[in-house]
């Protein structure tokens, strides 16, 4: 993660000044929300221009899983170029859309000829910007997370002597309040979809941009 979704002005913003937590410390919570974030979404929310070979399935759609879609610069079957005027590109739901012209590839026009890998899809995927959604759980997460660095803690033996890099903290102490809260170790964090990020406001924020409740299809 070599950016997050969220500033050092955004925390700054919500009160927390620079006694309070220094520019590195806020980075480093940020960049931890980031890895919670990701992790609990199964995905990231970056601009990036990819290449992708997928099996046609006979159909007039051809649904992505990466999602979603900004711009489609290149659209292959078969080894045969589709013109831009032929097909439509629905972004968000994260499918391509034949609109004809397309008989070269089957029997059918506009449908997607059935096959292995036989489809090419070049273009851009991902956010131009992080949904407001997801920059508002990264600063929620990275108050939490400044908020809970003077918290008492409770490490097993087996694990590292420091919260920095303990595998999870197992109970933590908040105006007085003792809460159980997983903390994952980044590795861990980022190795599987979590089922919360430890607060609730900020799932209710990210649920509807988790990966597994995407539409299959349409």
């Amino acid at each position: 993660m070599a950016d997050t979704y969220a500033s050092v002005q955004d925390i700054r913003d919500r009160g927390v000044d620079a006694s309070a937590a220094d520019d590195t410390t806020v980075n480093r919570a940020l960049l931890r929300a980031g890895i919670v974030i990701e992790a609990y979404c199964g995905r990231d929310f970056r601009k990036r221009e990819e290449t992708y070979r997928v099996d046609g399935g006979g159909r007039r759609s051809l649904f992505l899983d990466d999602r979603p879609v900004i711009e489609v610069l290149d659209l292959k079957v078969d080894g045969y170029a589709v013109n831009a005027g032929d097909f439509v590109v629905y972004g968000d739901a994260g499918y391509i859309r034949l609109s004809g012209g397309t008989s070269i590839f089957t029997g059918y026009a506009g449908v997607f000829a059935s096959g292995s890998q036989n489809v090419e899809v070049h273009g851009w995927f991902g956010y131009e910007a992080p949904p407001p959604e997801v920059r508002e759980a990264c600063i929620l997460l990275t108050l939490m997370f400044l908020r809970m660095m003077g918290a008492e803690v409770n490490v097993s033996q087996s694990q590292a002597n420091t919260a920095d890099r303990a595998v999870g903290i197992k109970r933590v102490k908040v105006d007085d309040l003792s809460v159980e809260y997983e903390y994952p170790r980044d590795v861990a964090a980022a190795s599987a979809q979590k089922k919360s990020t430890g607060l609730v406001e900020a799932d209710r924020l990210l649920w509807r941009f988790r990966k597994d409740l995407e539409a299959i299809a349409i």
